[in-house]
């Protein structure tokens, strides 16, 4: 990966959705293209951490009282 200019003043690296719910192996949401990817994240995260560029994440939340979440279990 090459980055050439970042101004950390005007750029954010958005972070959505990592999390073992999609993850991990088994996981009842899980996307294997998601873990497949994490390694190339990190490096990203860590560029952008070394030009001090802001990281952002994001959670899908899921509601215990929600339709969904028994479909989920």
């Amino acid at each position: 990966m090459q980055v050439d200019v970042i101004d950390a003043k005007k750029t954010a690296m958005i972070v959505v959705d990592m999390q073992n719910d999609f993850v991990a192996s088994g996981a009842a949401m899980e996307t294997p293209e998601a873990r497949a990817m994490v390694p190339k994240l990190a490096e990203a995260l860590n560029i952008c951490r070394d030009a001090q560029v802001k990281v952002i994440y994001t959670a899908h939340v899921n509601s215990s009282v929600g339709p969904k979440f028994q479909e989920w279990k």
